[in-house]
């Protein structure tokens, strides 16, 4: 699930720079298509397969050709003071939901 991916994966992944795993990895911006709502308890090999299902319903070939934004990747997990701003639309999930690539919203149960 995605509590054991942040403390197995994310953060001993990027703990160097203390930066979220997309920071870490990208070599360019990553303009979300889609942003995921989820539940962290959901077993990780579902979440990917329902995204895989998602991405197929839009004529895709498989969930790789999509940029999802997702929570756990997309955020400092070092670091989540960026959540406690009292203006929601300048939250990290406002901003991907609210970026002119964005689709929409997928939600993931």
């Amino acid at each position: 699930n995605m509590y054991q991916l942040k403390d197995v994966f994310v953060l001993p992944l990027t703990e160097g720079n203390r930066c979220s795993y997309v920071e870490s990895i990208a070599t360019s911006k990553q303009p979300p298509m889609w942003m995921i709502s989820h539940w962290w308890g959901t077993p990780f090999s579902h979440t990917i397969r329902m995204l895989q299902l998602q991405a197929q319903s839009r004529s895709c070939q498989g969930a790789e050709d999509m940029i999802y934004w997702c929570c756990t990747m997309a955020n400092n997990q070092h670091d989540l003071t960026e959540l406690e701003d009292a203006d929601v639309l300048r939250s990290p999930f406002a901003r991907a939901m609210l970026s002119p690539s964005c689709v929409g919203t997928v939600l993931l149960c």
